[in-house]
């Protein structure tokens, strides 16, 4: 087995089509979100098409800490963390509460920052492994309907190239 392969933020679109091509090519999965249901739903689509083991883990990324809880419980054999995880709330700034905006940075950007570090710390003794962070043309092109998604993917590709230059 190539090692495991952590997506935080599994779903049935980029988490689930992102864990296919690394089942397919022999990673255990692991599909973390915060939703049971879906989850399952989305593990049981996986297990219909690949032969590597997939489990799933319930994961809550507004909690920076539980995040960092499952990326260590998966750092012994992590190869992969993607970052999935994105807050989708279709409001102009003026329409979100104070608490929202706070809340959907967490999500959006310092769960995945905290979910990088811990990897790291995991890989880089090992001298291999990859951090994935999903982002979207948010990034560069916002939407004020979706300010705070916008901001978090831009401040996401701004992390990676800060983080990975070159």
């Amino acid at each position: 087995m190539a090692g495991t392969f952590l997506t935080i933020g599994a779903g049935p679109g980029i988490g689930l089509a992102t864990a296919r091509r690394f089942a397919a090519e022999g990673h255990k999965v692991v599909l973390a979100a915060r939703s049971a249901e879906r989850l399952a739903e989305t593990a049981d689509d996986l297990r219909r098409g690949s032969n590597a083991g997939v489990e799933i883990a319930l994961v809550d990324c507004s909690n920076s800490a539980s995040v960092a809880a499952l990326v260590d419980c998966h750092a012994a054999d992590l190869t992969v963390l993607h970052y999935n995880a994105a807050a989708l709330r279709t409001q102009s700034l003026q329409a979100q509460s104070i608490d929202s905006i706070g809340e959907d940075m967490h999500v959006d950007v310092v769960s995945a920052l905290v979910a990088a570090r811990q990897a790291y710390a995991a890989m880089a003794p090992r001298r291999s492994g990859s951090i994935l962070f999903t982002g979207g043309i948010l990034a560069t092109n916002p939407v004020a309907d979706l300010l705070t998604l916008s901001v978090g993917k831009a401040a996401l590709r701004c992390a990676a190239q800060a983080l990975f230059p070159g």
